[in-house]
């Protein structure tokens, strides 16, 4: 608490422009990259570069906006064998502690929660200036789908890799 107040209300709210912020993954299939995004989601954002532990930082993904470029690709990706994004239409981080190890150099912990599988993260981020009062933040982190349940194990039958890195380029404006 600061001042009374929980301390995510203490750090300034951040206002995403989702017209210039992406959030893509990649995933092996067969040794190849498989590159896709995610065209819908949402993030509130509570956050001061100058006391990141003040910070709360809660996202929000539509999984049904899964889109690869391929059709079919796209189709198996959101089926109830993997995504299962009919049933579970949505994934969602919530951090639970911010730190700064390097000056504009973060990590959120938290939970990421996909098909009701709450798994801990720790997701690496930049921070920049984007211009007058706009940030970008740039950030990865790699997950082992096995962990939510997505997809049986990579095999020879199974030619998509375990791990899956998502990253995310983020424009933000703080708000007065």
């Amino acid at each position: 608490m600061v001042h009374g107040l929980p301390v995510a209300l203490s750090a300034p709210a951040w206002t995403v422009d989702y017209a210039v912020s992406r959030l893509e993954f990649e995933v092996a299939v067969q040794g190849n990259p498989l590159r896709g995004q995610f065209t819908a989601f949402e993030a509130s954002i509570r956050f001061d570069p100058k006391a990141p532990e003040t910070g709360k930082i809660e996202v929000l993904v539509d999984l049904a906006s899964l889109s690869t470029g391929n059709a079919q690709t796209g189709m198996t990706a959101r089926s109830a064998a993997w995504l299962a994004a009919r049933e579970f239409r949505f994934a969602k981080f919530t951090s639970t502690r911010i730190q700064a190890p390097r000056p504009n150099v973060f990590i959120a912990e938290g939970g990421l929660s996909i098909k009701k599988m709450v798994v801990p993260v720790k997701i690496d981020f930049t921070l920049s200036s984007a211009g007058t009062g706009a940030a970008k933040a740039e950030g990865r982190v790699s997950l082992d789908r096995g962990l939510f349940g997505i997809g049986p194990p990579q095999s020879s039958t199974t030619p998509v890799g375990n791990h899956v890195v998502v990253t995310f380029n983020l424009t933000a404006r703080a708000e007065p």
